[in-house]
Formats: C-alpha cells, sequence, structure tokens
C-alpha cells in the first residue's frame, strides 16, 4: 500500500480530511485538532466481557473475567500496525526507543497530539522532536517525559494477550507481533520461563 493511500485511508476511517494532508506533508501537525480523533475502522478485542486465564503466585492458572481494550489497527506494506503507533511514527518520529502513553483516556482515539512518547532506555530525560516533510520542529514543542524502563507486569499482560489470541509456536513469531513492538526481550524471556513456556524461550533449555 502507498503512503497516498495509506493517508486516504486514515482520513476516511477518522472522517477527519486534515489527516491526510498531515500524513502527506501538506499541512502541519498543528492543523490536526484538539479533541479526540475516533477510529471507525478495525480494531481488535470484543464488545462484553471475556473470559481470560491469569497466573497466581503458584504459576497456576486461573480463569477471570475482563473486557477487552480495544486496539485500533490497519494494514500497510504487509504488516499489521496498531494506528495510534503508526500515526506517531509518520508524524513525530522519536528518534529513540519508546512507548506511547495516552492522555485522553479514550482507546480509540488516533489524535497523535493525545500521546506522548516514553523513552525505555538509559536514565536521562529525553524529548520526542518532531519530525517529517513541510513540518516545521516546533510546531508542537517537544514532548518531555521521564524515561521509564519497562515493568514484568506489563510483559506479563502482554504475552498472556498474545498467547490468547495468536497461535504461537516459537520465540521468532512471538517477538513479530506488532503488540511486542519495543518490548524487551530480556523480560519476554524472562516471562515464558517463569510460567514454564521454555520452548518458546530466546534460547531453549534451562527447563529444570
Amino acid at each position: 500500500m502507498k503512503l497516498e493511500i495509506l493517508a486516504k485511508r486514515l482520513s476516511q476511517k477518522t472522517d477527519t480530511p486534515i489527516l491526510e494532508a498531515a500524513v502527506l506533508g501538506r499541512a502541519e501537525k498543528s492543523e490536526l485538532p484538539e479533541d479526540c480523533i475516533i477510529w471507525q475502522g478495525a480494531h481488535t478485542g470484543k464488545p462484553g466481557p471475556r473470559l481470560r486465564m491469569k497466573r497466581g503466585y503458584d504459576n497456576l492458572p486461573w480463569i477471570t473475567s475482563v473486557r477487552d481494550r480495544p486496539r485500533a489497527v490497519i494494514n500497510f506494506k504487509g504488516k499489521r500496525h496498531t494506528v495510534q503507533r503508526l500515526l506517531f511514527d509518520l508524524l513525530i518520529a522519536p528518534d529513540f526507543p519508546y512507548k506511547l502513553e495516552n492522555t485522553c483516556g479514550e482507546p480509540l482515539c488516533v489524535n497523535p497530539v493525545h500521546y506522548v512518547a516514553k523513552a525505555v532506555h538509559n536514565g536521562n530525560m529525553r524529548h520526542s522532536e518532531p519530525k517529517g516533510p513541510n513540518v516545521p520542529s516546533n510546531d508542537l514543542g517537544p514532548v518531555y517525559v521521564n524515561e521509564e524502563p519497562w515493568t514484568i507486569d506489563e510483559i506479563s499482560e502482554l504475552v498472556e494477550i498474545a498467547l490468547t489470541e495468536h497461535s504461537i509456536t516459537c520465540w521468532q513469531s512471538l517477538i513479530e507481533l506488532e503488540l511486542l513492538t519495543g518490548a524487551p526481550h530480556d523480560l519476554i524471556d524472562k516471562y515464558l520461563r517463569s510460567i514454564g513456556k521454555h520452548h518458546l524461550c530466546d534460547s531453549h533449555p534451562d527447563p529444570l
């Protein structure tokens, strides 16, 4: 899919024409609306409660009722992307590894202005500089965030979602999921070992 087609789809699925222009570098990000831009296209998650497996301190699985947090998704260049991450990469493009934090509380909002990039390495204050064609570097100003390392709780949540929603057969099939983009491999490996999924680990040994 060409960038022009992607930009048009993003615009159509959000009823936000200015988004197409911004993606193509024909409008500044400061022209995006201040309100939420709600994604009306495909998304993961199912309406209403569903059963989900969790694990206790004894590592034994138990079933609980949870509600899905929908994730806006779109296919681009043969891969499935979360729309929020794709738009942030296209319009903000931080030059450091990061995870996104939503500031408006609406899970299907894809407005880049409503997200900040949290760096996931080192321990210094970093910021994301706006980039892209025809976009001034200070149109939205830097987004300052405290770098916070990934936690094992965050990793466990994502890995359990991956194991529940996908047919994971090996390490590679797991880490290639968009869901785990940017997640540290050492923590993924550590959690897999803690729940006895040694066959999915980066290196198999250590079953005893």
